[in-house]
């Protein structure tokens, strides 16, 4: 969603700069992440293959590359 798109990359903005996020801002980027643990976690799968040469090799195995 564009709104979550905003108020995430506020919050990230934030956090990035050293300032330490509110209760409420804390609990709508619960929110806002559990809403998509799916992309996240394929996120983040794709970018430990592509640092891990022995994750791409079994990645290659299992994929049928």
């Amino acid at each position: 969603m564009s709104s979550h798109a905003v108020r995430g990359t506020e919050m990230g903005l934030k956090v990035r700069s050293g300032e330490s996020l509110t209760e409420e801002e804390f609990s709508l980027a619960q929110s806002i992440v559990c809403r998509y643990t799916r992309q996240l976690a394929a996120h983040f799968r794709q970018v430990a293959i592509s640092e891990n040469p022995a994750l791409q090799a079994a990645a290659a195995v299992f994929s049928g590359r």
